[in-house]
């Protein structure tokens, strides 16, 4: 029966251990796993970073407003636009 104090002691017990083991190893993932595993997580995150950096540089390249289609008069009247108000805010 769902619901019951029994359930909840063994649902709170559950949860502590996950905890418990969560705060064990969450610093150090390879220990967890052991050290097959360990190498093979670390190839897997290294590729990750090398993907979202790679990913992360393009979405910047594509957020600035200089770089508007890639013509370069727009660019520059975006950033003599740019200019006029950060003078503006000077004053």
């Amino acid at each position: 029966m769902r619901g019951g104090v029994d359930w909840m002691r063994k649902l709170s017990f559950r949860f502590r251990k996950i905890k418990e083991t969560y705060n064990l190893y969450r610093n150090n993932v390879g220990a967890l796993l052991g050290p097959p595993k360990k190498e093979q997580w670390n190839n897997i995150r290294n590729d990750l970073e090398i993907h979202t950096d790679v990913s992360w540089e393009r979405g910047k390249k594509e957020e600035d407003p200089t770089n508007i289609a890639g013509c370069p008069n727009v660019g520059a009247g975006v950033k003599t636009v740019q200019k006029k108000k950060s003078n503006l805010g000077a004053t």
